[in-house]
């Protein structure tokens, strides 16, 4: 529904104002604001992601445009594959191995299921990959083309789901490691040097 009212140039999601009042307030669908449209309170990222599918399907009208969206997750774990044989690759397994992982990932886990629906999960788990890739990387050289691809990351997991942001604080958590063990490194080096001096 938020992709379709994004393609309207909306963020509501009144299309839903019928089912709103459930039973209780888990099984209500979104949030009544003052006036008076529904706005979901799920993230933004997946129906953003889709958007570009939907509005392809409806302008062409090959197929029915919730139909082009729900191929979303699927596209999005495909690319969560391809980012998972790159990041075994840098942190050093063969490429046989990695292609074996990002098959085991696609084809035996709950990668599948999610793939089908559109869920936010897809996005939230390419979203870590990428921070995650990120930090090997910037382990590796510290340099701000790796910083800013674990922030985009970062940035796609919280779009895509909120709680994604616990995971993206132990993200930080291993970029800070690695800038404080690299100053360390550099202030034993100086105090070396200082003894020749």
């Amino acid at each position: 529904a938020i992709t379709e009212s994004i393609t309207k140039g909306r963020l509501d999601i009144n299309q839903f104002a019928s089912m709103q009042w459930g039973i209780d307030r888990i099984g209500q669908v979104g949030t009544l604001a003052p006036s008076g449209d529904l706005f979901c309170k799920k993230g933004l990222g997946v129906s953003l992601a889709g958007v570009p599918l939907f509005w392809l399907a409806s302008i062409l009208g090959l197929a029915g445009a919730v139909h082009a969206a729900l191929l979303t997750n699927a596209i999005l774990t495909a690319v969560t594959g391809s980012i998972l044989v790159s990041c075994l690759t840098a942190l050093g397994f063969s490429r046989r191995t990695s292609l074996t992982c990002a098959l085991i990932f696609g084809l035996a886990t709950l990668a599948w299921p999610y793939a089908r629906l559109f869920f936010a999960e897809p996005i939230a788990a390419m979203g870590l990959l990428i921070a995650f890739y990120g930090c090997v990387l910037f382990h590796r050289k510290p340099e701000p083309r790796s910083a800013s691809l674990c922030g985009l990351g970062m940035g796609i997991t919280i779009a895509g789901f909120s709680a994604g942001i616990i995971g993206c604080l132990i993200l930080l958590g291993g970029l800070g490691y690695t800038l404080l063990k690299r100053s360390m490194q550099r202030r034993e080096r100086l105090n070396a040097l200082g003894g020749w001096i």
